[in-house]
């Protein structure tokens, strides 16, 4: 696997989230309250790293015009400036519950969290321009947004919502969208084409959905064991498209990363297990896709305290 590199150093506790920033560097929010950069050369390798703590478990992270925001465990929501070696907070953040998921629409930081808040904010301002209220218990477990003001959120009782951004940040919601998983979600990404989107659960399952023309809309199992007399699923922990094409990435708590051609379904490379963590995270910017593994154990057994987890680790995987 010469086209594969292991990140040394990395967090070592959960990974929260993964954000590319620019051509040459990616950032990395984990749950230890660390936010990591790191810069890669022009032959793949990192080059440098800058690292900034914070007391709280960091569980997300997004990018928008080179600006990085991060989300914490408590509902905090930061801009992270490496070059002073601080983390600002977001004025008008009130999120009272962990900043789960950050994505990027329409020039502004959208943040998800488990009290069902949505809120957009000016990365200029690090303000937080305006919010939505999902219904009373939903909590948000994933949100993906676009360039062109798209932003899709998945939320508990298997809800998918669309809503529109416009150019100064105000959210509007235009439709309820069918939910075709049997259970929980725990990743949504709009393609590239903007036609379409994709989903994973715990089921072990994706669907792909088409905004104009439902009767495409199709499910398939990707991360399953299949035994003698029984079937194992694992859950499909994180999803992302390859730019500018119709291929998805997938990856499970079963620690393999498959690749998918949408146009034909069907898988079309499964990558070899990097160890023997669940893939927990994936991003590509066609150039490279970086993967993190991080031990998801605690999240099916009773854990003991004093048992310790396997480190995290991070690939990067020359395309």
């Amino acid at each position: 696997m010469s086209n594969i590199v292991e990140l040394n150093p990395v967090p070592q506790d959960y990974i929260g989230g993964m954000a590319f920033v620019g051509h040459d560097q990616f950032v990395v929010a984990c749950w230890d309250g660390s936010v990591t950069l790191y810069s890669v050369d022009e032959n793949n390798m990192i080059a440098d790293v800058n690292r900034i703590t914070h007391t709280a478990g960091l569980i997300s992270v997004a990018v928008v015009l080179d600006y990085v925001f991060v989300g914490s465990v408590e509902g905090e929501l930061f801009f992270v400036d490496f070059e002073n070696g601080t983390l600002v907070e977001s004025g008008e953040n009130s999120s009272n519950l962990g900043i789960c998921s950050l994505c990027s629409s329409k020039a502004h930081i959208i943040t998800g969290s488990w009290d069902g808040l949505l809120q957009v904010v000016d990365p200029y301002s690090n303000l937080v321009v305006s919010k939505h209220q999902l219904p009373k218990g939903e909590k948000i477990l994933a949100i993906d947004g676009t360039e062109n003001g798209m932003l899709l959120v998945g939320s508990t009782g298997k809800h998918i919502r669309l809503f529109k951004i416009d150019e100064y940040g105000q959210l509007n919601q235009t439709s309820n969208l069918d939910f075709r998983l049997k259970f929980q979600i725990r990743d949504i990404k709009i393609a590239p084409d903007f036609q379409s989107y994709a989903y994973g659960g715990i089921d072990g399952r994706v669907a792909v959905e088409y905004f104009e023309n439902p009767t495409q809309t199709y499910a398939f199992r990707c991360h399953y064991l299949n035994l003698e007399d029984a079937q194992i699923t694992y859950p499909v922990n994180s999803i992302c498209f390859a730019p500018n094409t119709n291929t998805l990435y997938t990856s499970g708590s079963d620690g393999l990363v498959s690749l998918w051609d949408l146009s034909i379904r069907k898988r079309i490379q499964q990558f070899p297990r990097f160890n023997n963590n669940a893939v927990v995270k994936l991003i590509c910017n066609g150039r490279i896709l970086l993967v993190a593994t991080s031990d998801d154990s605690f999240k099916t057994n009773a854990v003991n305290d004093e048992v310790e987890l396997a480190n995290s680790q991070i690939y990067l995987v020359r395309l």
